[in-house]
């Protein structure tokens, strides 16, 4: 079970609040939380599932976003998952609700040890909140051994559920790969286990950043100049945390090779989406010491990922690829300056069988090679491979339909060189299905 906080808070004094005034007080709460620090990453005022306000602040890449709600009878709830991130972030997100509370004029209750396991909030024992997360991380990887790998080998802890790295491991983690040995000895030992954790301290120190720093190169760095607004500005945050890391500590050991690459896609961005300056002085010194310091190979993103699609439907792609989809979430595309992946769910559940329903689909094919069907478990697919001319645009695609459990979709990959051919067919091949 992960790790958590939950609180209860009420106003002073207390009141009935309008929706109006849920929004106005969250809009407050978002600006206190983007001026409180370094470690807020990103704010959102979104509406949940039921149409209310609700607070998200995100402020770590492996830590789901605080959520802070106000209901109709003044009461606030914040809540977060602290685990895989560490008992830094929980004791630094304690305090930052206390802070919060005393800013705005409003109460928390006492939390529970449902709520807040450790008791750290109440308590401020970082010994006992150490150990608790210790505890955690050797559970989590007992279970793991149990439970065995997946089938491609994996063990996965900690790790985001989406997307599915398919690095060789064999355990993945937040920040590298471990050893199967490792699982074992923090299961045995949990005090073997401090290094796992990206957030070990509370304090937002040199380690703080540049461990920030590792677990974006390793989760989410496209090792490329960017290619959205999000992407510009995940950049700009790992160029930002390093840049923290070394003022905070000159002598502290940086990833040099890897943030020469950040240097380097800042450098290409002739988009215009990265907008953190690196200084001539800071960059011959991270270009000096990248040279003297070999490449780890830092990055689950040099590898395919297998990334969920919409309606239960998956693609493995390469994990530099670029994504976006519509408002509507039905159209799916993934790219980079040569090849594109594009993917369509149709919306017609039907009684049909698979094979019918891309029969039915299949009539809509342009002209071209027909390749064989794809067959993937319970995935049915036709597909063509040919060269295509649209919107001022020449090349080659792979055009298919597959369906699944009375589910219809369309795929099309798109590739600049005819010699991409293969990769196009593999990549249409990689299309999955489950039930959602």
């Amino acid at each position: 079970m992960a790790v958590g906080l939950s609180l209860v808070g009420h106003l002073r004094p207390e009141h009935r609040v309008t929706l109006t005034e849920a929004r106005d007080w969250l809009a407050r709460a978002a600006v206190w939380f983007e001026a409180v620090g370094d470690a807020v990453l990103d704010t959102r005022l979104v509406r949940d599932a039921e149409d209310k306000p609700l607070l998200q602040v995100l402020l770590h890449p492996v830590a789901d976003p605080v959520e802070i709600r106000i209901g109709g009878s003044g009461k606030v709830k914040a809540t977060t998952r602290t685990s895989p991130a560490g008992p830094g972030y929980h004791a630094h997100v304690c305090a930052l609700f206390k802070q919060i509370a005393a800013d705005f004029e409003f109460d928390w209750d006492e939390p529970d040890a449902n709520h807040d396991p450790a008791r750290y909030f109440v308590s401020e024992d970082r010994g006992r909140l150490e150990r608790h997360f210790l505890h955690w991380l050797a559970t989590t990887c007992t279970t793991a051994l149990c439970d065995g790998p997946t089938a491609a080998g994996i063990y996965a802890i900690g790790m985001p559920r989406q997307p599915k790295f398919r690095h060789a491991g064999p355990v993945l983690t937040p920040l590298g790969p471990k050893s199967v040995e490792w699982l074992r000895e923090v299961s045995a030992d949990p005090d073997s286990g401090i290094e796992f954790f990206p957030w070990w301290e509370p304090d937002l120190n040199a380690t703080f950043f540049a461990r920030r720093a590792l677990t974006d190169l390793w989760l989410d760095f496209p090792w490329r100049a960017p290619l959205t607004d999000i992407e510009g500005e995940l950049v700009d945050q790992i160029a930002s945390d390093l840049a923290n890391a070394h003022s905070l500590d000159p002598k502290a050991e940086l990833p040099w090779t890897e943030w020469a690459a950040v240097v380097a896609a800042i450098e290409n961005d002739t988009l215009k989406f990265t907008v953190e300056p690196v200084s001539d002085e800071l960059k011959a010194e991270i270009a000096q010491k990248a040279k003297g310091q070999s490449a780890a190979e830092i990055g689950y993103r040099r590898a395919p990922i297998s990334v969920p699609l919409t309606g239960g439907w998956h693609v493995e792609i390469p994990g530099s690829f670029a994504i976006s989809r519509n408002d509507d979430g039905t159209t799916w595309t993934a790219w980079n300056d040569m090849r594109t992946v594009w993917f369509r769910d149709l919306a017609m559940g039907t009684d049909l069988s698979a094979r019918d329903a891309v029969a039915a689909g299949r009539n809509n094919l342009p002209s071209g090679e027909a390749l064989p069907r794809l067959q993937n478990g319970r995935v049915v697919g036709d597909a063509v491979f040919g060269p295509y001319a649209e919107d001022g645009r020449a090349g080659w695609r792979v055009c298919g339909v597959v369906a699944a459990e009375g589910h219809l979709a369309t795929c099309n990959v798109y590739i600049s060189n005819e010699s991409d051919r293969e990769w196009a067919i593999h990549t249409w091949k990689s299309l999955g299905y489950d039930s959602p």
